[in-house]
């Protein structure tokens, strides 16, 4: 497959195992693709292997909407809502996800500081 953010330079994705989980991520730019249903599993895991969260991301920005990798129809982008800052471009056709370079990891932290924020209103502060 090739990486939609980079599809002008045509940059392969490479397969990279997380435990069970297969996902493929751009060496350029850092985006990661997912099938439906692993972001989720991705988030909550401690240890992400070979998996690549922090540098550089070269990929160029666009806002036009990128292209699935695996089956070619647009992706529409979702905000998601519990991190303001990270936008999921998703295949309506087949379900897939593309998060940009870093996106995963500010899903990882801001996930944390939303699970505790959320203990703590629910369980801590009484009203």
């Amino acid at each position: 497959m090739k990486c939609p953010r980079c599809d002008i330079h045509e940059q392969d994705l490479e397969l990279v195992m997380v435990g069970e989980v297969e996902v493929d991520q751009c060496k350029s730019c850092l985006g990661i693709w997912f099938d439906p249903n692993e972001v989720p599993e991705l988030v909550s895991k401690d240890d992400l292997g070979d998996l690549k969260l922090t540098g550089k991301a070269m990929g160029v920005r666009t806002v036009l909407p990128l292209t699935c990798p695996r089956d070619s129809t647009t992706m529409e982008k979702v905000n998601d809502i519990r991190v303001a800052d990270v936008q999921l471009d998703i295949c309506p056709e087949c379900g897939g996800r593309w998060l940009d370079g870093g996106e995963l990891e500010r899903l990882r932290q801001k996930g944390l500081l939303a699970d505790i924020k959320n203990f703590f209103v629910t369980y801590i502060l009484p009203d």
